[in-house]
């Protein structure tokens, strides 16, 4: 993993690139994020266990396969030292042009593989969710204008502040609407499945 120096950024922050193109299988790489969001998500002993904020997750990419033009990837997010926090539903991920700057194309589609669930997370404990990338040569120039993107915004369920995790340079991504993207709903440990 080639790490870069921190590049302080509104609400991201990068501490790693993720090698290989967009859709190539790549080997674990790490991303950190900025945070104060905070929200309460009840258990089932009718006591809360608090949402986990952005800065208390460490994220993960990890290479999962592909198959018929998609690659996929285990989103892992990992609680560092404290409390236990708690994840619920679908992470928000999206293509960036640059860290800090506009979209690219249409956020991550909901895959139903994964019921939803809340997912409570120990110190050093994990929890993930399976990210698809179909690869933009799949559509018709017509269907997908390429654009460079230099990363993906990670959104934890319920959260305001986002991660940024880099690409390689020269990654292209489809600027219109397609569902280029799709991503699970969270599951406890760190295959996304």
């Amino acid at each position: 993993m080639k790490s870069r120096a921190l590049v302080a950024l509104p609400a991201l922050i990068v501490v790693a690139t993720l090698g290989g193109a967009v859709g190539a299988s790549a080997t674990a790489r790490t991303f950190v994020n900025s945070a104060t969001h905070n929200l309460l998500v009840p258990n089932t002993r009718n006591s809360a266990v608090t949402a986990c904020h952005t800065s208390q997750v460490r994220f993960r990419l990890v290479s999962s396969g592909g198959a018929a033009g998609t690659a996929y990837y285990a989103i892992v997010f990992t609680r560092r030292a404290g409390a236990a926090c708690s994840l619920r539903g679908y992470p928000r991920v999206a293509f960036l042009a640059h860290p800090g700057g506009s979209t690219v194309g249409a956020p991550a589609s909901h895959n139903p593989r994964n019921a939803v669930a809340t997912i409570t997370i120990a110190s050093g404990g994990s929890a993930s969710a399976l990210l698809g990338i179909a690869r933009y040569q799949n559509y018709t120039p017509s269907a997908c204008k390429s654009h460079s993107v230099s990363g993906l915004r990670v959104t934890l369920p319920g959260s305001t502040t986002s991660g940024y995790l880099g690409l390689p340079v020269g990654s292209a991504a489809c600027s219109t609407q397609v569902h280029q993207l799709s991503v699970t709903s969270i599951v406890a440990g760190q295959t996304g499945m």
